[in-house]
Protein backbone atom coordinates (compact mmCIF):
# COMPACT_ATOMS: atom_id res chain seq x y z
CA UNK A 1 0.00 0.00 0.00
CA UNK A 2 1.26 3.45 -0.95
CA UNK A 3 1.39 6.41 1.98
CA UNK A 4 1.21 9.99 0.92
CA UNK A 5 3.91 12.19 2.77
CA UNK A 6 3.33 16.16 2.54
CA UNK A 7 6.20 17.78 4.10
CA UNK A 8 5.74 21.37 5.13
CA UNK A 9 8.87 23.14 6.21
CA UNK A 10 8.87 25.32 9.41
CA UNK A 11 9.92 24.16 12.54
CA UNK A 12 8.75 23.47 15.15
CA UNK A 13 7.40 20.20 13.49
CA UNK A 14 4.23 17.46 14.16
CA UNK A 15 4.01 14.51 13.25
CA UNK A 16 0.18 13.46 12.15
CA UNK A 17 -0.82 9.99 11.23
CA UNK A 18 -3.84 8.59 9.34
CA UNK A 19 -4.29 5.54 7.94
CA UNK A 20 -1.66 5.17 5.09
CA UNK A 21 -1.23 9.46 5.52
CA UNK A 22 1.01 11.19 7.55
CA UNK A 23 1.79 14.56 7.48
CA UNK A 24 4.78 16.39 9.06
CA UNK A 25 4.10 20.21 9.37
CA UNK A 26 4.30 22.95 11.87
CA UNK A 27 1.36 22.82 14.78
CA UNK A 28 -1.05 25.25 12.64
CA UNK A 29 -4.88 25.57 13.37
CA UNK A 30 -5.13 24.16 10.10
CA UNK A 31 -2.78 21.04 10.89
CA UNK A 32 -5.30 20.21 13.74
CA UNK A 33 -8.41 20.84 12.15
CA UNK A 34 -7.02 18.12 9.80
CA UNK A 35 -5.99 15.98 12.36
CA UNK A 36 -9.56 16.33 14.16
CA UNK A 37 -11.43 15.34 10.92
CA UNK A 38 -9.25 12.54 10.13
CA UNK A 39 -8.55 11.36 13.62
CA UNK A 40 -9.60 7.53 13.81
CA UNK A 41 -9.01 6.93 17.21
CA UNK A 42 -12.66 8.04 18.66
CA UNK A 43 -10.76 9.12 21.25
CA UNK A 44 -10.84 13.50 21.40
CA UNK A 45 -8.04 15.15 20.12
CA UNK A 46 -8.52 17.95 22.80
CA UNK A 47 -9.99 16.48 25.78
CA UNK A 48 -12.69 14.11 26.40
CA UNK A 49 -15.05 16.48 27.75
CA UNK A 50 -18.71 17.23 25.99
CA UNK A 51 -18.94 20.74 25.81
CA UNK A 52 -22.45 22.51 24.93
CA UNK A 53 -23.02 25.07 22.00
CA UNK A 54 -25.99 27.01 21.62
CA UNK A 55 -27.40 27.86 17.90
CA UNK A 56 -29.57 30.99 17.90
CA UNK A 57 -30.90 30.60 14.27
CA UNK A 58 -34.32 31.06 12.93
CA UNK A 59 -34.32 29.47 10.05
CA UNK A 60 -34.77 25.69 9.85
CA UNK A 61 -32.75 24.38 7.44
CA UNK A 62 -29.64 26.34 9.07
CA UNK A 63 -30.21 24.79 12.21
CA UNK A 64 -30.57 21.49 10.09
CA UNK A 65 -27.58 22.22 8.68
CA UNK A 66 -25.36 22.97 11.43
CA UNK A 67 -26.61 19.84 13.32
CA UNK A 68 -25.47 17.50 11.17
CA UNK A 69 -21.87 19.03 11.00
CA UNK A 70 -21.62 18.59 14.82
CA UNK A 71 -23.22 15.34 14.64
CA UNK A 72 -20.15 13.62 14.65
CA UNK A 73 -18.37 16.05 16.92
CA UNK A 74 -18.40 15.89 20.88
CA UNK A 75 -20.63 19.12 20.99
CA UNK A 76 -24.23 19.06 22.40
CA UNK A 77 -26.03 21.24 20.30
CA UNK A 78 -28.67 23.04 21.76
CA UNK A 79 -30.76 25.61 19.47
CA UNK A 80 -32.85 28.77 20.01
CA UNK A 81 -35.37 30.40 17.11
CA UNK A 82 -34.44 33.59 18.21
CA UNK A 83 -32.35 36.05 20.79
CA UNK A 84 -35.44 35.93 23.13
CA UNK A 85 -35.47 32.77 23.45
CA UNK A 86 -31.43 32.47 23.89
CA UNK A 87 -31.90 35.45 26.29
CA UNK A 88 -34.28 33.67 28.50
CA UNK A 89 -32.18 30.11 28.18
CA UNK A 90 -29.56 32.04 30.13
CA UNK A 91 -31.88 33.55 32.37
CA UNK A 92 -32.87 30.13 33.55
CA UNK A 93 -29.36 29.44 34.27
CA UNK A 94 -28.35 27.11 31.04
CA UNK A 95 -24.80 27.97 30.65
CA UNK A 96 -22.79 27.11 27.50
CA UNK A 97 -19.56 26.69 25.99
CA UNK A 98 -19.94 28.78 22.98
CA UNK A 99 -23.17 30.52 21.32
CA UNK A 100 -23.41 31.42 17.54
CA UNK A 101 -25.49 33.94 17.32
CA UNK A 102 -27.77 34.66 14.02
CA UNK A 103 -27.93 38.22 12.85
CA UNK A 104 -31.75 38.72 10.85
CA UNK A 105 -34.20 37.00 13.54
CA UNK A 106 -37.99 37.57 14.51
CA UNK A 107 -38.92 39.39 17.88
CA UNK A 108 -35.28 39.74 18.78
CA UNK A 109 -32.44 39.99 16.26
CA UNK A 110 -28.82 38.54 17.01
CA UNK A 111 -27.37 42.23 17.29
CA UNK A 112 -30.47 42.90 20.77
CA UNK A 113 -29.57 39.62 21.92
CA UNK A 114 -25.52 40.00 22.24
CA UNK A 115 -26.46 43.23 24.03
CA UNK A 116 -28.58 41.80 25.98
CA UNK A 117 -26.54 38.72 27.12
CA UNK A 118 -23.33 40.67 27.69
CA UNK A 119 -25.05 43.03 30.38
CA UNK A 120 -26.53 40.19 32.06
CA UNK A 121 -22.37 39.31 32.67
CA UNK A 122 -22.17 36.61 30.00
CA UNK A 123 -18.81 35.64 28.87
CA UNK A 124 -19.56 33.09 26.43
CA UNK A 125 -17.94 33.36 23.63
CA UNK A 126 -20.83 34.90 20.99
CA UNK A 127 -19.83 33.99 17.36
CA UNK A 128 -21.89 36.35 14.92
CA UNK A 129 -23.09 34.28 11.52
CA UNK A 130 -24.64 36.57 8.86
CA UNK A 131 -25.17 36.36 5.16
CA UNK A 132 -24.82 39.59 5.34
CA UNK A 133 -20.77 40.06 5.15
CA UNK A 134 -20.11 43.93 4.83
CA UNK A 135 -17.20 44.81 6.97
CA UNK A 136 -20.20 47.56 8.54
CA UNK A 137 -22.37 44.21 9.44
CA UNK A 138 -19.07 42.33 11.06
CA UNK A 139 -18.53 45.97 13.47
CA UNK A 140 -22.00 46.12 14.09
CA UNK A 141 -21.85 42.66 15.89
CA UNK A 142 -18.32 42.82 17.06
CA UNK A 143 -19.56 46.14 18.69
CA UNK A 144 -22.30 44.71 20.09
CA UNK A 145 -19.97 42.19 22.16
CA UNK A 146 -19.43 39.24 19.79
CA UNK A 147 -16.04 37.80 19.92
CA UNK A 148 -16.06 36.76 15.78
CA UNK A 149 -18.12 37.33 12.77
CA UNK A 150 -18.58 34.05 10.55
CA UNK A 151 -20.05 34.66 7.30
CA UNK A 152 -22.98 31.76 6.46
CA UNK A 153 -23.37 29.00 5.67
CA UNK A 154 -20.61 27.66 7.79
CA UNK A 155 -18.93 24.44 6.57
CA UNK A 156 -17.46 21.88 8.33
CA UNK A 157 -14.37 22.65 8.39
CA UNK A 158 -14.74 26.24 9.60
CA UNK A 159 -17.24 24.91 12.00
CA UNK A 160 -13.98 22.73 13.79
CA UNK A 161 -11.95 26.04 12.95
CA UNK A 162 -13.73 27.70 14.97
CA UNK A 163 -14.49 24.95 17.93
CA UNK A 164 -10.61 24.58 17.99
CA UNK A 165 -9.95 28.44 18.44
CA UNK A 166 -12.13 28.13 21.58
CA UNK A 167 -11.02 25.16 23.15
CA UNK A 168 -13.75 22.97 22.76
CA UNK A 169 -13.23 19.41 22.31
CA UNK A 170 -13.28 18.20 18.78
CA UNK A 171 -13.69 14.29 17.88
CA UNK A 172 -16.24 11.61 16.22
CA UNK A 173 -18.71 10.56 18.12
Amino acid sequence: MNSMHILLHQPPMCFYRHSSTSILCPPTPLARIWFSLHHDSGRASMGSTRRRVLLVEDVEINRVVVRRLVSELNVMLEEAENGKIAVDFIKQGRTYDLIFMDKEMPVMNGLEATKQLRSLGVTTPIIALSGDCLPCDRDLFIHAGANAFQAKPLSKIELVRILTEYGLSISHA
